[in-house]
């Protein structure tokens, strides 16, 4: 499907850029040359994967979010905190929660909050991004004596680190 949309889409580019820069604009002497040459278009195209999981916190028991795999790179553009719906428990505002990049033995927090601080549910328009090999980690810490599961739902999309290059080649004869 992707494939199909860059070719239209290179199409469409073409066409306009030699319908409106050769064809009605142009000199005489720049349609000749044009008829002579050809035009080169490098399209790139990153194909992303959806991925989403839902699975419960326990209170300072760190959780993997995803392990990302050789040659892709994840996007983290949702998270959800949600209570259990057999363990009802609401999030309190001075709950504490923290997202962590690991990769060997290197440790980033990516941010460490306090419920309160925070916008939830987290949508980031770019989203945060882990490379190859890096994982990404979550942790809850309940501020009160009730230390019921919390669920989480966190959503993203894998993205090769490899770009797929599509060349597209027009010649134009008269």
């Amino acid at each position: 499907m992707n494939r199909i949309l860059l070719g239209v889409f290179a199409g469409l580019a073409l066409g306009l850029i030699l319908a409106f820069g050769v064809r009605l604009g142009a000199a005489p002497e720049a349609r000749a040359a044009a008829d002579r040459e050809a035009a080169v278009l490098n399209l790139s195209l990153h194909e992303r994967t959806p991925h989403w999981r839902t699975f419960n916190l326990e209170d300072k028991v760190p959780a993997l979010l995803v392990k990302v795999p050789p040659g892709k790179r994840f996007v983290l553009t949702d998270l959800w905190l949600l209570s259990h719906e057999l363990l009802p428990a609401s999030v309190s505002a001075s709950d504490r929660l923290w997202l962590e990049c690991v990769h060997g033995g290197d440790r980033v927090v990516v941010f460490d909050s306090m419920i309160a601080e925070l916008d939830l549910p987290l949508r980031w328009n770019t989203g945060v991004s882990f490379v190859s090999g890096q994982e990404a980690w979550v942790n809850y810490f309940f501020s009160d004596e009730n230390k019921r599961p919390r669920r989480i739902h966190f959503s993203g999309y894998f993205e090769s680190l490899e770009r797929e290059t599509v060349l597209v080649k027009i010649v134009e004869h008269n």
